[in-house]
């Protein structure tokens, strides 16, 4: 059986979907939480993350970077992806494009200093960005048997984990953000409800990211 730690810092961020698909799953995992200012600059110094970067997964040894790639590592072995290449680029597509979606959110968030530009491109993010986004997510959702299941096939994937975990931060910059997308609330819902993601929401750190 192989062993799995996975490193990132001590919050959701883009490294959250590897710790739902992890729990999905059903793997037992090292959770290694990295305090971001206090501890990470000595992290790096050592060299010994892939790309010198997190998230970063250790599988027997063996240090492995990129938190979509994790992810679709860890789904593809153990039935979070679907049987066709097409049904897969349709998860990937989600996929990058909830990574999409986080890039923006923290610029808006952490990156950007200045209070009038960061005003300005909060608007642009909410109300242009992720509504496009949502729309052509709850389309997709429509699509695939009236959209009370899930994005992709008939079953559970990584592209909800990855919808779900994208959602979480969208959630705290605006509580209404799936107010207008009926399926994809109950979507959201619906995730957050399959038993080892409920056993995990409830014992995973509170963060305010």
């Amino acid at each position: 059986m192989s062993s799995y730690k996975y490193y990132y810092l001590d919050a959701r961020g883009r490294g959250e979907v590897v710790r739902l698909v992890l729990e999905e799953a059903g793997i037992e995992y090292e959770d290694i939480r990295i305090d971001e200012d206090n501890a990470w600059p000595a992290e790096k110094a050592t060299k010994k993350y892939a790309f010198g970067q997190l998230p970063t997964i250790e599988v027997d040894g063996v240090m492995y970077a990129q938190s979509r790639a994790i992810s679709r590592y860890i789904a593809s072995q153990h039935g979070l992806t679907a049987k066709t290449a097409e049904d897969n680029l349709k998860i990937d597509s989600i996929a990058d494009t909830m990574e999409d979606l986080f890039a923006r959110y923290a610029q808006v968030m952490f990156l950007i200093e200045d209070e009038k530009q960061k005003a300005e491109a909060k608007t642009d993010y909410e109300n242009v960005f992720v509504p496009y986004a949502l729309e052509h997510l709850e389309n997709m959702l429509k699509a695939n048997n009236g959209g009370d299941g899930f994005l992709v096939t008939d079953k559970m994937t990584w592209a909800d984990l990855s919808f779900y975990s994208q959602m979480e931060n969208n959630l705290i910059m605006n509580p209404k953000v799936l107010d207008t997308y009926p399926k994809l609330k109950a979507l959201y819902a619906r995730v957050a409800a399959q038993p080892k993601i409920t056993a995990y929401l409830k014992r995973r750190p509170s963060t305010d990211w």
